[in-house]
This record gives structure tokens, sequence and C-alpha cells, in this order.
């Protein structure tokens, strides 16, 4: 533990600046494995290449963040920019005349013209799962409640339940509602320290090549 006045992550010494972080290479087997997963996220041909481009160094942050724990959160604000600068430039194609609005204003306007689906998110049976799972947890707490029990085996979720499940989610809902929140809290300087880079840029990804 450091002290309050201690930097936790100062710079990295030169001779070790090749060396992994302790923290990443505790949830990742190696870092080929990392770089596998980012070379499957990308952005189809027809996304503007200034956006494909900025998309690319936000995956090279998150590739980097082998080394150093802190760039997560670096290449998810890059990959939030990228998301905004795509958003724009499909605003000012269709309303040409029009400034576009900021980050928040852009997913909903997205979202009312159906730019973006549901269907268009690859983890979307993952999110249902989860949503099922976390349905039957509550249902089960509140039967605990009522009939004064201490504990409950809580079952997996069927098949058939997740996919009442997925019926009745809005991932788009969730993204619009999160995305200009997250990106904001990053961009006017935040204290989180979450390894979720990857997650982020995919469905980051998944929103923009949607948009072309």
């Amino acid at each position: 533990m450091t002290m309050d006045n201690e930097l936790e992550d100062p710079l990295k010494p030169l001779e070790k600046i090749c060396c992994p972080d302790d923290r990443q290479s505790t949830l990742s087997a190696n870092l080929e494995d990392v770089h596998g997963v980012l070379s499957e996220i990308f952005l189809h041909k027809k996304v503007p290449i200034d956006v494909r481009q900025l998309f690319e160094t936000a995956k090279n942050v998150s590739l980097y963040s082998w080394y150093v724990y802190r760039f997560h959160q670096v290449a998810e604000l890059v990959g939030y920019s990228s998301l905004e600068m795509a958003l724009k430039l499909r605003y000012r194609k269709e309303i040409p005349d029009a400034k576009p609005p900021m980050l928040k204003g852009l997913l909903l306007h997205a979202k009312d013209n159906n730019w973006i689906a549901d269907e268009g998110f690859s983890d979307r049976m993952k999110r249902a799962r989860r949503y099922a799972e976390t349905q039957k947890t509550y249902e089960a707490i509140q039967q605990m409640k009522e009939e004064g029990e201490s504990e409950r085996i809580v079952d997996d979720p069927t098949e058939e339940e997740v996919c009442i499940a997925m019926e009745k989610m809005d991932v788009v809902g969730g993204i619009v509602s999160s995305a200009a929140s997250v990106r904001n809290d990053l961009a006017h300087g935040s204290t989180t320290l979450d390894p979720k880079s990857i997650a982020t840029l995919r469905t980051i990804s998944e929103v923009i090549n949607q948009l072309f």
C-alpha cells in the first residue's frame, strides 16, 4: 500500500519499460492473447478513414496496457473520441445544415433514427443471459424474504428464459444512457481504474460499424 502522497504508478524506469505490468499479466495468459483479441475488433472499410485511424490508436493503447495498466482508461477515452467523430460525420451527412449535438445528443439521435439496433451487437446473447441470471437472483431473494429463508439455490436460467430476457432488453438504450457519462468522467479527470478497455472497444466498434 502506498502513502497518500506517493504515486502508485510513476514513470517506468527505462530498464523496465518492456516488462509486463503485474496487474495486467494476471488477467491475460500472455501478450499474444491480448493482441489476438484486439485483432478481431475492427471497423469495416465503409467507415471513414479518420475514424478508423483514431480507433486503431485506441486499440494500440489498449494493447500497451500490458505494460502500463492505466492505459486501459486512456484507450477507452480515445475509443469514445472515435465514436463521437463517427456520429458527427453521420449526423452531418444526414443533416448538413445543422450543428451536431454533444455525444449524448448524438447517441439519442442515432437511437431514435434506428442507426443502431440491438441486433448489431455480437454479445447480445451473453447480455441476455446475464440479465436473466440477475432477474432470477432478484426473484429468489424476494421469495427468501417472504418465506423467511436464509439461503436458496438459484438455478441457471433456461434457454427460454434467456430468450424472454433478450426480448425485454434494450442494449442500445443502455449504451446511450451510459456512454456519454463514462466518456465525460474519463475526459474531465477520473480516478477510474478498470481493465475493461477491450470490452469497451468491442462495443464501440459495433456501434460505429452500424453507422456506415
